[in-house]
């Protein structure tokens, strides 16, 4: 069971850097903040995906449960960046 927890993580990060990595604007307008902010997540997910399986960095359960919760929100913001933040945003009440 421990042995899958690395390799579950490290799938689920490759699926988030897939997803953002394929996301098509048709009728949204691109900023650029979201665009380098895009390259910052398929950069770091592709990054530690490639450390877990490669170096054999430690992954703890607790990082799993975040990264199976950060997988559901951008599937469901269909790799949209900017659709993860203004849901927050929007929520706050500013």
């Amino acid at each position: 069971m421990i042995e899958l927890i690395p390799l579950f993580t490290a799938i689920l990060k490759v699926c988030i850097a897939l997803r953002v990595l394929t996301f098509t604007s048709t009728h949204h307008r691109i900023k650029p903040i979201y665009s380098i902010l895009a390259v910052g997540f398929v950069g770091y997910f592709l990054g530690s995906a490639v450390s877990i399986l490669v170096n054999g960095q430690l992954v703890t359960l607790s990082e799993l449960i975040l990264t199976v919760i950060l997988t559901v929100l951008v599937m469901i913001a269909q790799g949209n960046v900017a659709e993860l933040f203004r849901k927050v945003s929007d929520k706050s009440g500013y």
